[in-house]
């Protein structure tokens, strides 16, 4: 994360470009309708993995087992939030989605 920006001291690392970076979390209003959701979920993941779709599918395992534990934190009291990020440049438009192109870059690289 610390080359989140770009690396200043290397060509072709850095966003060339003015930007603004927006940040956000939003606690969801309803959060029975999501808790709903994750079970609702859950349990077609697992109806699909009994019903032998997981030698198939070796993904729909992990995404079965992670979901348990999203259902069970959800269970215990935890919130869903939603996270909002908002990279704004500030460029003649060219140039602009040359940096956009070279942060996406970045973000891959990072990630």
């Amino acid at each position: 994360m610390d080359l989140f920006l770009g690396n200043e001291m290397r060509r072709d690392e850095y966003i060339k470009s003015n930007f603004l970076i927006h940040f956000g979390l939003q606690i969801l209003p309803n959060q029975a309708m999501e808790r709903t959701a994750a079970i609702t979920k859950r349990e077609a993941l697992e109806r699909n993995i009994n019903a032998g779709m997981g030698k198939f599918f070796p993904d729909i395992q992990q995404e079965a087992a992670d979901l348990a534990g999203v259902v069970a934190a959800l269970q215990s009291g935890d919130r869903v939030v939603n996270i909002h990020f908002n990279v704004i440049m500030f460029d003649k438009t060219k140039k602009a989605n040359q940096s956009a192109s070279a942060f996406c870059s970045m973000l891959r690289r990072i990630s």
